[in-house]
């Protein structure tokens, strides 16, 4: 039986990027009441998914964090010409 940690795409239970199913996410959707932006809510998925490849290649690395959470923020700090728009955020 293969680990988590062997495995090829990220554990999202659902088929990676293409089983996202985009509809569920109201953030900046035809549902969200307060913004509707089809462009950057796309790039914000593309965005992510990209974050969450990356953050997978040091999978093992992070496995024994104790400082989880802030060594992904520094993936992010680390590369933010790759993520701007998450980037923003920092």
């Amino acid at each position: 039986m293969r680990s988590l940690v062997d495995t090829a795409l990220p554990c999202c239970g659902h088929g990676g990027r293409e089983g996202f199913w985009e509809p569920a996410l109201i953030f900046l959707g035809g549902c969200d009441p307060v913004a509707r932006d089809a462009g950057c809510r796309a790039q914000l998925i593309e965005e992510a998914w990209r974050f969450i490849l990356a953050s997978e290649e040091r999978k093992q690395a992070l496995a024994g964090s104790v400082r989880y959470l802030a060594d992904l923020l520094g993936l992010l700090e680390e590369r933010r010409a790759d993520w701007p728009m998450l980037a923003q955020v920092l």
